[in-house]
This record gives C-alpha cells, sequence and structure tokens, in this order.
C-alpha cells in the first residue's frame, strides 16, 4: 500500500503578505519546497534534499536529474528579494538574497538559506504567525503571479482566520478584505509596466488569469468586488475561502 506524503511549504505570515520579489513560476515551487524543508529552529545550516523527491512533490515526472534544474537554481541563487520594514517610525527597504549557498551533484542539492532573509521568511512568534500549505497546491500554477498571489490571499486568509474569534468552522469560513490595487500591482511587480497603471490592462493580463488559475487548481475560492474613485479604479474588496469539496475530491481520487 503506497501512503500518500504531503510537502508542506513553511513561509512566516508577514513575509507571504509584503515580501516583493520577480521570481519564475519554477523558481518559486523549488524556493518554496526548500522552505518546506528548512527547521525554523534550525535555519542557517546546510539542508538537502533528492532531485527525485521534488520531482515527485510538484509532479513533474520530466524532472529527472538536476540538468533540468540547474536554470533555476541559478536564478533563485541570484535574484533579490525586497523586504519593507519600520524601525523607529522611519519605512526602510532590505534588499536581501534567496540563497547564500548552493551545492548540487547529479541527483542531489545542498542548500543554506541566506541567515539574513531567514528572519523575515522562516522564523516566527507562533505557528499563527506561519504560512503552511501542502506544495501540491501550487504545484500547476503556470504563471509566476498566480503562485505570488495565492500565497498572499492564502495570507490573508490565514491572518483573518486567526484573527476571527466567532468563527464556527474553517470549512466555511470567509476572509472579506479591501486591499488597494497599488498593493496588488506592487507584490506582482506590475508597477514596473505604465500600461498595468490602467485597471483593464491589469485584470486583463494580471489579475483575472492568475485568479482563475488559483480557482482552478488551489484549495482557495477567490472573487472581488471593485472600488472607485471617481472614473480610477483604486480597491478591491476580496471575498476568500476555503474550496474544501474541490480538494476533497482531489485526494479521493489519489
Amino acid at each position: 500500500m503506497e501512503y500518500m506524503v504531503f510537502n508542506f511549504v513553511k513561509k512566516k505570515l508577514s513575509f507571504a503578505l509584503s515580501g516583493r520579489y520577480v521570481c519564475s513560476a519554477n523558481g518559486q515551487k523549488l524556493i518554496s519546497y526548500m522552505c518546506g524543508l528548512v527547521k525554523p529552529q534550525e535555519p542557517n545550516k546546510m539542508y538537502s534534499f533528492k532531485i527525485k523527491d521534488y520531482a515527485k512533490a510538484i509532479n513533474n515526472s520530466n524532472i529527472k536529474d538536476s540538468s533540468q534544474i540547474k536554470e533555476t537554481l541559478k536564478e533563485i541563487a541570484s535574484e533579490d528579494v525586497w523586504i519593507d520594514i519600520v524601525e523607529n517610525d522611519s519605512p526602510d527597504v532590505k534588499i536581501l538574497h534567496w540563497i547564500k549557498k548552493i551545492i548540487y551533484s547529479n541527483d542531489e542539492v545542498k542548500f543554506e538559506i541566506d541567515p539574513l532573509l531567514s528572519p523575515y521568511l522562516l522564523q516566527a512568534n507562533s505557528r499563527k504567525d506561519m504560512l503552511v500549505y501542502p506544495i501540491d497546491n501550487i504545484s500547476k500554477l503556470t504563471r509566476a503571479n498566480s503562485i505570488r498571489l495565492y500565497e498572499f490571499f492564502l495570507g490573508l486568509y490565514t491572518e483573518a482566520y486567526n484573527e476571527d474569534s466567532k468563527k464556527l468552522n474553517n470549512n466555511h469560513f470567509e476572509c472579506v478584505k479591501i486591499v488597494l490595487l497599488a498593493k496588488l500591482r506592487l507584490i506582482t511587480n506590475s508597477c514596473v509596466n505604465w500600461d498595468y497603471s490602467k485597471f483593464a490592462i491589469f485584470e486583463k493580463e494580471v489579475l483575472s488569469p492568475c485568479i482563475n488559475e488559483i480557482n482552478l487548481f488551489t484549495n482557495i475560492h477567490v472573487r472581488y468586488v471593485l472600488y472607485s474613485s471617481g472614473k480610477k479604479a483604486t480597491k478591491l474588496k476580496l471575498f476568500i475561502r476555503k474550496d474544501v469539496k474541490k480538494m476533497l475530491d482531489k485526494y479521493k481520487k489519489m
């Protein structure tokens, strides 16, 4: 009998809600898998994984050895991560890196998360401050911003669920949150494209296709209502809930 093995992504909730980076879909899947391997109490040490185990975790049978993920390893080793912090009422930005060190062979990868990043990415005061989900939830997402927005939306849901003392059942809880469009453009790195300042283009090219992927392939369902100030779109009212039936149907087939 073969048992299901769940590989959980573990990131600090505040990072999911505000971390900024430019990273491909494959890069985000790989760094998310790595985060799941790191023990929060021991973030600054070398960890390792077999490439066949990573391929199985993200349901990609095309990955046979390191040659298929070499470019992705190079990407996450070189990309920057922007962390917005406020100290003494002064907003600052720290530019850090995902990885301090990567060593790979044909069938294995060894890595160490950047120790300057780990307090913002991995180390939380309690379990409520962590975002945890099976990596299988993002395995079928093809757009980089689908993964980024999935973690953001799931982070909003998790934060609201933790704060709602009147919730009765996780299966029926719905998060309702108003979010500035400027925030969504920032975390999806869409603010660098002038065309995306027009909501119709941002919605068509980024928001709608990403939410469609999220609703189709993950464990949450997202819908929104647009708020405008005059003729300018400024905010979205988000409705986020867990899609329990879809996840149960999925695991029944496994």
